[in-house]
């Protein structure tokens, strides 16, 4: 008995402790579950997740922060900033993922957008979130800016997925414009792996998809995109649909010059939107058949119904600059367009046709007061533009001091019109001073008047801008100083030197490469009184690696200072075998001079150089320097440049050779310069009439066509054949 009982006992006992071991293993599961689920970077993220959106719904409403922080239910510290946040869930990386998937059913579309967002920038790690981002970009149910916002990310985050580039192809044919230009981008960014599909979708039975499968092609490979896509775009320039006939002829400016005859073909088509999309794609591939084909049907879609017909009209006339005049005194009635961007686009044309033509100006005046703020901004601008021309606007102007949004663009206008803006004199200097009615207190507008006095008045300038200007010399914000600096450079760049140069000088050592861009332009303004800053300057022609256009800036601003600079001139020779710098320090080389005379056997070798520019630069660099020597060695050069089969190498010997030599080669280069005066580009023309006006009397035989070139369409081309023709009839 005694037996059986110690062993009921014992399995009694046993019992017991089994029971114990499952409750103690089941407290450890519930703790290991809960230290896991706590711990791990996948909570973490949920708990952040939730974290975002209750901060986007605190700092949505402003007035609610307030009245937690008063009830003490959180405090500043608390609160933390939703950038902080963002920046933790993206440090989780592939962890965050499925609570960001989550996120995309959240009834708020903002967090739904920057849950979005979120993958995009966990990037290629956030992959299994591709499904429910298709599945988002394909719901028509679902806002447009998060179907953009997931077009985006599956270009980011799987660029060699088939599946990502089927479903961004498909959206293509999407209703929602916005939703196909960020289809178009994602597949833009994932590039050559997208082209094959994008190739097979020209084939698509939907219509749409393939004109714009060839648009999407143009952003990865636009060779290819002209060459299959051309025939796509033509067949549908017959199809009944008015729709894809000008959806197909918007597209074919992509084709290039291949497509011109196409194009112009629908100029007579029975719809004008789509004449008008005609007329705006020739424009864009061609503005000289444009400006001769395409004209009265971007006039006559001025008018149409559709707003943005209208915009892209105006636009395209703009793009076709001073060949569209006929059409200013339309664009002018469509600066009354109800839509502020039609009137956006009109301004712009009428700015680039001629901003100084006696019809606009007017027109440009009443946009001052236009309900538009942009529109308003580009009246003041054009207004600069037109310079003297504008002197009818001063009163206009001087108005628009007094507001912040324009008074900046205001003071240039009025600086630009010059002597003829004298009645802004008392108002200027009321802004300079910093009166009543001023509200604008930035140092620098004050720095724009100051330069706008000195171009209008100097005399004024000099007694009432100087003084505040020095002042601003000692201001404590560098940028004050420097601009002070910049500006007394401009109105007494001798006078003021003493003061000025040590300062920019300093200005040079500023980490903001724009502020040391701004410095060396001022020391090139001051010109030789700022000898001491050439040490300085010759230590930035080293500044490649910061500021690749610094070299270049720093070799203009040592020649500007001219003799003075001849310490520069070693490391002017060594630039020489720099490629970005060679045609500067040539230029540079050549205004020190004499000074500069270590520097001809280097300019001489320079001569043998590829590009025809520098040659010519060289060769009158080596005129300023050795007369001599330029005739020896440069002469020949020039001359054998003369016969080359390129009418810009033949111009540009043509104009060296009268720079160095005007009578010796007058029979050589004066039917070259001739010819130089039918050149396309008004800068040619330009030059070609200057070195005529250098020969004198002996280019006479020029003078047929120079009084040709008073027609000219460009107004600085006009004015410098007035003079040339003055000195060559001098005798």
């Amino acid at each position: 008995m005694l037996v059986f009982e110690l062993m009921r006992l014992t399995m009694k006992i046993r019992k017991r402790r089994v029971i114990l071991g499952v409750v103690v293993l089941a407290v450890l599961s519930a703790g290991g579950w809960y230290w896991y689920h706590t711990s791990t970077d996948e909570y973490k993220a949920r708990k952040l997740v939730k974290e975002l959106r209750e901060c986007y719904v605190i700092e949505d409403s402003g007035s609610m922060k307030e009245w937690l922080i008063d009830l003490g239910l959180i405090t500043e510290k608390e609160l933390r900033d939703s950038d902080e946040i963002e920046e933790d869930i993206i440090s989780l990386g592939k962890e965050a993922v499925p609570a960001l998937i989550e996120a995309l059913k959240d009834k708020v579309g903002e967090m739904r957008c920057e849950a979005i967002e979120l993958l995009r920038k966990i990037g290629p790690d956030a992959r299994d979130a591709i499904p429910a981002l298709i599945r988002t970009l394909e719901d028509q149910g679902e806002d447009g800016n998060v179907r953009c916002s997931a077009a985006e990310a599956l270009g980011s985050i799987g660029p060699k997925s088939g599946e990502v580039i089927s479903a961004l192809i498909k959206i293509l044919a999407d209703q929602d414009e916005a939703v196909r230009s960020s289809a178009r981008y994602a597949l833009r960014n994932i590039g050559q792996p997208a082209v094959p599909d994008l190739l097979d979708a020209l084939k698509d039975k939907d219509v749409y998809l393939r004109i714009r499968a060839v648009g999407a092609l143009h952003g990865i490979a636009p060779a290819i995109a002209a060459e299959k896509g051309l025939p796509v775009l033509v067949l549908e320039l017959t199809n009944q649909d008015s729709s894809v006939r000008r959806e197909a002829v918007d597209t074919l400016s992509i084709c290039g010059k291949d497509a011109v005859p196409h194009v112009i073909g629908v100029l007579k088509d029975e719809d004008s939107a789509v004449r008008a999309g005609a007329a705006v794609a020739l424009a864009r591939i061609d503005p000289k058949v444009a400006a001769r084909e395409a004209i009265p049907n971007l006039i006559e879609a001025l008018e149409h119904e559709d707003s943005k017909i209208r915009r892209n009209a105006a636009f395209a006339l703009g793009h076709l600059g001073s060949s569209a005049k006929e059409a200013v005194p339309a664009l002018i009635k469509v600066m009354e367009d109800e839509d502020e961007d039609v009137r956006t686009s009109a301004i712009h044309a009428l700015t680039s046709i001629d901003p100084a033509a006696k019809e606009t100006i007017p027109t440009f005046i009443r946009a001052l007061k236009d309900s538009d703020p942009m529109v308003r901004i580009l009246a003041v601008r054009a207004l600069g533009r037109a310079g003297k021309s504008s002197g009818q606007a001063v009163d206009a102007l001087i108005a628009t001091l007094e507001d912040i949004d324009l008074q900046s663009d205001a003071a240039k206008a009025l600086r630009n019109i010059g002597p003829e803006a004298k009645k802004a004199i008392p108002a200027l200097i009321e802004a300079l001073e910093d009166k009543d009615g001023f509200e604008d207190e930035d140092s620098d507008f004050r720095h724009l008047v100051a330069v706008a006095l000195g171009e209008i008045a100097p005399s004024v300038a000099i007694k009432k801008a100087v003084p505040v200007l020095i002042k601003d010399l000692k201001d404590e914000d560098v940028c004050v100083r420097l601009g002070a600096a910049e500006a007394l450079a401009e109105i007494a760049p001798v006078t003021t030197a003493e003061k000025t140069v040590p300062i920019l000088i300093q200005g040079l050592k500023e980490e903001d490469s724009w502020v040391r861009s701004g410095v060396v332009y001022a020391l090139g303004k001051i010109g030789p009184a700022a000898k001491d800053a050439v040490p300085a300057l010759t230590e930035a022609l080293k500044d490649k690696n910061e500021d690749e256009g610094m070299p270049q800036a720093a070799a203009e601003a040592l020649g500007n200072i001219g003799p003075a600079a001849k310490e520069a001139v070693p490391a002017l020779i060594r630039a020489l075998k720099d490629e970005d710098l060679r045609f500067n320090a040539v230029e540079a080389l050549g205004k020190i001079g004499p000074e500069a005379k270590e520097a001809i056997p280097a300019l001489i070798k320079v001569l043998e150089d590829e590009n025809s520019y520098v040659r010519h630069t060289a060769a009158v660099a080596l005129g300023q320097i050795a007369h001599s020597v330029a005739i020896e060695k440069a002469l020949p050069v020039l001359i054998k440049d003369l016969r080359d089969e390129d009418a810009y190498v033949r111009l540009g010997a043509a104009e060296a050779l009268v720079e160095i030599a005007p009578s010796t080669a007058v029979e050589k280069t004066v039917p070259i310069l001739i010819r130089g005066l039918k050149e396309e580009y008004f800068g040619d023309r330009l030059d070609a009439v200057k070195a005529l006006g250098k020969i004198g009397p002996a280019a006479k035989d020029a003078i047929p066509a120079l009084r040709k070139a008073l027609k000219d369409k460009d107004e600085d081309v006009r004015k410098a054949a007035a003079e040339a023709l003055k000195k060559i009839e001098a005798e």
